[in-house]
């Protein structure tokens, strides 16, 4: 009964295959593969940080929280999620998130939402990628969901492979909000997958902003990989 309990409980890792004796879907060694060491960062961090470009305009967030750096495995699991819809991947990314989330203090946020896709994106993939974390995050932490006061009034390009200067045309007056009532004098966390040049996050927030939000901080997934020459990022 002992052997068959302890085959029972060998399971392959969801990312390397290597069987494991553990009820979590990954190993201990991608665990800690996958872990960053300091989760947040302040406009003024930014400014040293190793994967964040000179080109980023953070400006108008507090803070930004980010747990990950867009390599094996996190760049796997959230392009089969996001593009693929993979949602066994979701879980897998949920459990990566949970040990670092001990880090954030989640009471100062008053409310928090999703970085909106245009409707017509959300219809093209059937979803909100964001979503799944958002309501996990609301939930767990019993903060105000505000997603549906946002929207994106812009059909913008994907920002994946354009420049910086791109990017910034590109978010220009993308986002507005559809009830002040519901984010006028908080602190809004907004959800993102992964930061670039932050330009999306930055223009949502100076949209909160001038509707009389009264701070804006942000949590992503993953900061897109830099390699050290300007706009040279390893991002799908």
């Amino acid at each position: 009964m002992l052997s068959r309990h302890l085959f029972n409980r060998l399971v392959p890792c969801i990312l390397c295959d290597e069987t494991h004796e553990s009820d979590q879907r990954i190993c201990t060694t991608c665990l800690n593969d996958t872990l960053a060491s300091d989760i947040r960062q302040t406009p003024m961090d930014l400014s040293v940080h190793p994967h964040a470009l000179h080109t980023m305009s953070l400006d108008k967030l507090s803070a930004v929280y980010v747990p990950f750096i867009y390599q094996w495995p996190v760049d796997m699991l959230i392009s089969q999620y996001k593009y693929h819809a993979s949602f066994d991947r979701s879980a897998v990314l949920l459990s990566l998130l949970k040990p670092v989330l001990g880090q954030i203090d989640f009471s100062q946020f008053n409310a928090i939402a999703c970085v909106p896709n245009h409707p017509e994106r959300t219809i093209k993939r059937g979803f909100n990628q964001l979503d799944y974390l958002t309501c996990f995050l609301a939930h767990q932490y019993q903060i105000p969901m505000v997603s549906s006061a946002i929207i994106r009034s812009k059909m913008t390009l994907k920002q994946a492979g354009l420049t910086a200067y791109k990017r910034r045309k590109n978010m220009s007056g993308a986002f507005a909000v559809e009830r002040i009532s519901a984010v006028e004098n908080r602190h809004v966390l907004l959800i993102d997958d992964v930061i670039t040049t932050g330009t999306t996050l930055s223009e949502l927030a100076q949209t909160l902003l001038n509707q009389g939000v009264k701070r804006v901080s942000a949590f992503a997934l993953a900061w897109a990989k830099y390699e050290g020459e300007h706009d040279n990022i390893h991002i799908e």
